[in-house]
């Protein structure tokens, strides 16, 4: 592990925000994923390989060409910069995260649910499990 980084049971131990809030966070990011057909590609966490090393900047629309997956995308919303190859998120202060595992946290996802959110090969499922997160009903409780 190298400095400014944290394994996932760091990220996973982090106090997790009320219910309603993951269901709102949800909300955002399918809304977000669906405006944006394009860029939403489960093939890489952040791609294509071909653009290795460029970065998405927080708070910005991924650079031409640049494809996000489920969990990158979470991690872009929450106000992360992404690097096509890289599977870590780095926030403001310079901390590198795992970009699953955060994206479970910030979703409020137990790991059997992120697999099944964040890991699914196909966007439309994972659009499709995304939207029934947005039901504070079914999201877990903190």
């Amino acid at each position: 592990m190298s400095a400014g980084t944290f394994t996932q049971a760091d990220l996973l131990a982090r106090e997790q925000p009320a219910a309603s809030s993951h269901a709102a966070f949800a909300a955002r990011l399918h809304t977000w994923l669906t405006a944006r057909p394009h860029l939403h590609d489960q093939s890489a966490m952040v791609g294509p390989t071909r653009y290795a090393g460029a970065i998405v900047p927080a708070g910005a629309e991924p650079p031409e060409g640049i494809t996000l997956s489920t969990a990158a995308a979470a991690c872009h919303l929450a106000g992360l910069e992404l690097r096509v190859g890289s599977v870590e998120a780095v926030d403001p202060s310079g901390r590198a995260a795992y970009i699953p595992a955060k994206a479970a946290q910030l979703l409020g996802l137990n790991e059997i649910e992120a697999f099944a959110v964040l890991f699914t090969p196909s966007p439309t499922t994972a659009l499709g499990r995304l939207q029934r997160l947005t039901n504070t009903e079914n999201c877990p409780a903190p």
